[in-house]
């Protein structure tokens, strides 16, 4: 577990969110690989949310992953947020936008955080992931569809990719499975422990 770009401490420190999230994993997997203690062969990634597209994105790019999990991540960002256009996004979810995001952009405005938001989706990078794949998302999730990892696992040529959608009114069927995190841990968990 680590605090990335615009995440946690790195950005209470300045250093703020970017697209290309993928170099700072590279970065934490040569970090962990050259411990005692870490098997290089067996490193694995997490994400959720954002940082399920995050954990995609590296996925795509660093061969080292024996394993990658999301939970509900987004296919492609703004389009998440606004439903494709800003100009047509109810107030309060563009004033959480606003707020949110242009934090983590160190952006002063919506349409500069905007801009440099347009960058972060997964439609370069999810046609080069090669290495297995779990996506869990949850059919009463209000900000990310369960349509985004349909898509992702539809697009991701690896032959070994699982999908998981827990059913509207079931445990862990709403964003990065918050109501029942035991449910999804445990999916989780074996999954992890029969691939990496």
């Amino acid at each position: 577990v680590f605090d990335g770009p615009g995440q946690g401490e790195a950005l209470r420190r300045g250093v703020l969110a970017r697209a290309d999230f993928e170099v700072a994993i590279s970065a934490a997997i040569d970090f962990v690989s050259e411990r005692p203690d870490v098997n290089a062969n067996r490193v694995g990634l997490v994400g959720h949310s954002l940082g399920g597209l995050y954990a995609a994105r590296a996925a795509a790019s660093d061969s080292r992953l024996r394993g990658t999990v999301i939970a509900s991540a987004p296919f492609d960002l703004l389009a998440n947020l606004t439903a494709g256009d800003p100009s047509d996004a109810d107030e309060a979810a563009m004033t959480f936008f606003v707020a949110l995001y242009s934090e983590l952009t160190g952006s002063r405005s919506l349409d500069e955080a905007i801009g440099k938001l347009a960058d972060f989706h997964l439609r370069d990078a999810v046609k080069n992931i090669r290495t297995p794949l779990l996506a869990l998302y949850g059919a009463d999730d209000a900000l990310v569809a369960v349509a985004d990892g349909e898509r992702i696992l539809a697009e991701a040529p690896t032959n070994d990719k699982t999908l998981i959608v827990y059913p509207s009114g079931s445990p862990g069927s709403v964003h990065c499975q918050q109501d029942s995190l035991p449910v999804a841990q445990l999916d989780l968990c074996n999954w992890i422990e029969s691939h990496i």
